[in-house]
């Protein structure tokens, strides 16, 4: 173990002592997961057991993820888990914010800088479009998903993470939120949003689907309903 996680290891245990800290250490896994940086930002041994769960998580799917098995994966000790992520559910979630935060911010990035429209939606489903095709990053997140769903912690979790994706996808399409339309049009995003999750779906099932025409559509009824709200 490195210095400064000892360190911060000691800071912890003496922290336990106090009933209020160690309450509030209790309600860790209710907090929001924090997204605003790469996992570059992390601390090292934070990056070491998130590319062990996600090293694990390819080989040997959900069940692979046993906090014993991560440990042993990143070489560190178990009890570090619960200090950088709050337990098992923080890493797993974690885990799959990893997986699509860089692209994400990127994408970002890129459609703010071009102005709100057809060229701005282009961009956008044209990116998102990659994404759905790389297979790798969503066959990792549906190893997750359907034990999500019956994990109420790891449910919160990750159903917060769909509450940072429907922003993105606003942000990414120029959504006013002061516009009269709001709700239409962030209706529009999710509705975006499961579309892209089930052209994923059926990438992975079928690796050489062809999934180019179906986002011509798609991007022709987003850019029809931006185009009837003028609200952009």
């Amino acid at each position: 173990m490195a210095d400064q996680d000892r360190q911060r290891t000691k800071k912890r245990t003496a922290a336990q002592r106090s009933p209020g800290r160690r309450a509030a250490q209790e309600n860790q896994d209710t907090l929001p997961i924090p997204r605003n940086g790469a996992v570059s930002s992390l601390p090292p041994t934070a990056q070491k057991f998130l590319r062990a769960a996600r090293n694990l998580l390819y080989e040997g799917g959900f069940d692979a993820l046993r906090l014993e098995a991560i440990a042993k994966e990143a070489g560190e000790n178990r009890a570090l888990i619960r200090y950088y992520f709050g337990g098992k559910d923080g890493l797993i979630a974690a885990l799959v914010d990893m997986l699509t935060h860089d692209a994400t911010v990127s994408l970002v990035g890129r459609c703010e800088a071009l102005p709100k429209g057809d060229e701005r939606v282009h961009a956008y489903l044209d990116n998102i479009r990659g994404i759905v095709e790389d297979r790798d990053s969503f066959q990792t997140f549906y190893d997750v998903l359907p034990h999500a769903s019956r994990d109420e912690q790891l449910r919160a979790r990750i159903a917060d993470l769909y509450v940072w994706y429907r922003e993105i996808n606003e942000r990414c399409l120029g959504v006013n939120r002061e516009a009269k339309d709001y709700r239409r049009l962030s209706a529009l995003a999710m509705v975006v949003l499961a579309a892209v999750d089930g052209l994923a779906v059926q990438v992975l099932l079928q690796p050489d689907l062809d999934v180019k025409a179906a986002f011509s559509l798609l991007e022709s009824i987003v850019a029809e309903e931006v185009e009837f709200t003028g609200e952009f």
